[in-house]
């Protein structure tokens, strides 16, 4: 989240540089920094005459031009906010077959291009132009390397966990709350780390919570509904306790929630797979932190593998990979039915 500092810090101090190339994964931190550079540059009252919002997909070159070289209207510079800016990205088969023709039919649409890379080799001042993607970006055409030279290139990468953490907590310490480490590992488990998805789930939790000082896992547990994996983690717990019928239950509960019959089988094979490495690793004198390191999971997720394997000897879990196998098979070529197959191998591994 370094980046997103850095590029606020600079706004605080107006230290504005006339182009930008937005481009990256973390979709809500780019739109967020967007919004920042619309409040902070134009005073609302003249917006309407200093900001121009550009779709880059419909948009020509020569317009996003002709946009950035208006004079601003008592404002030190406008603000071009062009979404979707499709002129820095990566060339597939498709665009570069595009891309022939264009230079063998269309000398225009060169020409085109020319205009905007003329423009971003000597931006004006008086213009700052955000470019907004989320595609990838090639960074050997002219276009990235001229913003990157007279301008700022940012790519918005995905938030580290612990990173999430912290933002998480800083959330909920704006309501005048607080949310443990463990609470919010469980509120990820359970949503994921889409940070669109997490701010709305963090608000619906600081308005449930009323005058409550602390946001708890239970709270957590009323309000959001569990993503698929936490759900095999609850499967394979009870599978672990020999609690049939309660493994029985969540499997129920993915149907119902339409997960599809092969996407659980891979899941809970996926785990059983998880737990095999582990119980091999801890044998071999493997530390949890290389263990960690290894397996390329979560300190969280590590601890619960490493109960789940105390549950089950190697005999157990080869055998469940394989039947888990047979089931897959047997499903998809019509031979088995899955919920009854999948009660059979639950029933064989209480024995």
């Amino acid at each position: 989240m370094q980046y997103y500092r850095e590029l606020m810090n600079d706004l605080r101090l107006k230290n504005i540089a006339p182009v930008y190339l937005f481009f990256g994964t973390e979709a809500y931190l780019r739109e967020q920094a967007v919004q920042k550079f619309r409040q902070d540059l134009i005073p609302p009252e003249i917006a309407a005459f200093n900001i121009d919002v550009l779709d880059g997909e419909e948009t020509s070159e020569e317009v996003v031009v002709s946009c950035a070289r208006t004079p601003p209207v008592m404002v030190e510079r406008r603000l071009i906010i062009v979404r979707h800016a499709r002129f820095f990205s990566a060339l597939t088969k498709k665009n570069t077959a595009e891309k022939d023709n264009e230079k063998d039919n269309d000398s225009e649409v060169e020409n085109k291009k020319r205009v905007l890379l003329n423009y971003l080799q000597k931006p004006l001042p008086s213009a700052c132009l955000v470019f907004n993607t989320g595609q990838s970006v090639d960074q050997r055409r002219n276009l990235f390397k001229a913003v990157k030279k007279n301008g700022r290139v940012i790519e918005f990468a995905s938030l580290k966990r612990r990173d999430l953490h912290k933002w998480l907590a800083k959330e909920a310490q704006r309501a005048g709350k607080k949310i443990a480490p463990a609470t919010i590992e469980v509120l990820l488990n359970r949503v994921g780390q889409n940070m669109f998805l997490l701010k709305n789930e963090i608000q619906k939790l600081i308005t449930f919570t009323g005058d409550k000082k602390v946001i708890e896992a239970s709270d957590v547990q009323i309000l959001t509904e569990p993503l698929i994996e936490e759900s095999i983690f609850k499967v394979v717990d009870a599978i672990g306790q020999r609690l049939i019928s309660q493994a029985l239950k969540g499997i129920k509960d993915l149907l119902v929630n339409r997960q599809p019959p092969p996407v659980i089988l891979a899941m809970l094979a996926r785990q059983f797979r998880l737990i095999l490495q582990t119980r091999q690793l801890v044998s071999s004198g493997c530390s949890q932190t290389e263990l960690i390191k290894q397996l390329n999971i979560h300190p969280y997720v590590a601890n619960k593998i490493i109960n789940q394997s105390k549950n089950f000897n190697e005999r157990q879990i080869t055998t469940t990979l394989n039947r888990l196998l047979e089931i897959d098979l047997g499903t998809k070529t019509g031979k088995l039915d899955f919920y009854p197959a999948i009660e059979t191998l639950l029933l064989e591994l209480r024995k």
